[in-house]
């Protein structure tokens, strides 16, 4: 997930937001599964990028937890603001 992407669709709603996130993980995470793949097979032999690859699906995992994890609390402020 690159910072451009993110925040280059201004005005997209959270759904939006949500989909492109989880379609970039994904994109990543398939990367890392057909580099480690190739990398079984001995279609490639470049460990580093195989690693890279899968540290990479990691990072770009974990980064879309963190933001739903800010989401969903920033949500839970903004009710309890309104509750109140």
């Amino acid at each position: 997930m690159n910072d451009e992407s993110t925040f280059a669709a201004d005005g997209a709603s959270f759904g939006d937001l949500l989909k492109q996130a989880i379609q970039e993980v994904d994109a990543a995470q398939h990367t890392a599964a057909q580099e480690a793949r190739n990398l079984m097979t001995g279609e490639a032999t470049d460990m580093h990028s195989a690693i890279l690859a899968v540290q990479n699906a990691d990072v770009s995992f974990q980064m879309m937890m963190d933001e739903l994890e800010i989401s969903r609390a920033t949500l839970k402020r903004d009710l309890a603001y309104l509750r109140d």
